[in-house]
């Protein structure tokens, strides 16, 4: 989960339970997946500074995100 999760909020809980039961999921915060990489001895980069892909691309990745949110909300 992200800082942005709320533990108290019930539509954070249910969104994180269907996250953890379709992706097997332990309950780790990704600054805990982060850290355990790093004390395993990894180095952890973007894909940004790995130069795989150019400066902005994990911030136009919200675009289609974005889309597929309103696909779900229309179609409630």
């Amino acid at each position: 989960m992200t800082d942005k999760y709320d533990p108290g909020n019930a539509r954070h809980q249910s969104i994180k339970a269907e996250i953890e039961l379709g992706n097997g999921l332990p309950d780790r915060t990704t600054r805990q997946c982060i850290q355990a990489l790093k004390d395993a001895g990894f180095e952890v980069k973007t894909l940004e500074c790995l130069h795989v892909a150019p400066d902005g691309s994990l911030r136009i990745t919200k675009f289609p995100e974005t889309a597929a949110d309103g696909l779900v909300k229309g179609a409630k």
